[in-house]
């Protein structure tokens, strides 16, 4: 198994966010499943397409190496993520993802508020771009609201087909979510992408 993972380069002016949190975490999922780190300027005077250029170049430096998931450990929102990305196209960043991707692709979005609105957020359009072009099996995992980027339990799982809204990970605040919640602070957190609902569940009997 390999992973391609993708961070800021720099921490946002003020904070340690990427030396506190993506960078760390980005590191353990590579050192787990293998595989490479990109990283990239977000610095508030680097544009978005500038941001977005450096991420296509990095998907095209990796085309054809059949990655198990894309990862991105980064700021987020309903609509944006911080590589320069936003909801109204996404077609671009799908192509790449495929790219660099097996059949079965796999992304996870360790990144805030991408799964917030359920039906209309950055990951449910993300995985419209990807099941349009690439119709095999498609699976996006986001976060719902703000928290930490791996550790956060409000976790959506969007597949096919388009405009249909994601499945929890775990119900919220059932019996299930106070285990699932502890589990994440351990190696669930980086391994989850890679199981199904199910398989997840049975790590909390």
């Amino acid at each position: 198994m390999t992973v391609l993972a993708i961070r800021p380069e720099h921490n946002s002016l003020g904070r340690k966010d990427v030396t506190g949190a993506f960078e760390p975490e980005a590191e353990k999922w590579i050192e787990m499943h293998g595989g490479k780190v990109v990283t990239v300027d977000c610095r508030t005077l680097v544009s978005k397409p500038k941001r977005r250029e450096q991420v296509y170049f990095a998907l095209q430096d990796h085309a054809g190496l059949n990655f198990d998931a894309v990862g991105f450990f980064c700021h987020g929102g309903k609509k944006w993520l911080q590589p320069g990305f936003d909801w109204t196209d996404l077609d671009d960043l799908a192509i790449g993802i495929a790219m660099v991707s097996r059949a079965d692709i796999r992304v996870a979005l360790y990144a805030c508020n991408c799964a917030t609105g359920d039906l209309e957020n950055f990951a449910s359009r993300l995985r419209d771009a990807l099941v349009r072009r690439f119709p095999a099996s498609v699976q996006v995992d986001a976060h719902h609201g703000k928290g930490h980027c791996t550790e956060r339990p409000y976790v959506r799982r969007y597949t096919g087909p388009e405009h249909s809204g994601g499945q929890w990970i775990v119900m919220p605040k059932t019996l299930a979510w106070y285990k699932w919640t502890k589990l994440l602070e351990g190696d669930l957190r980086m391994r989850y992408p890679f199981m199904t609902v199910p398989e997840i569940h049975k790590t909390m009997p």
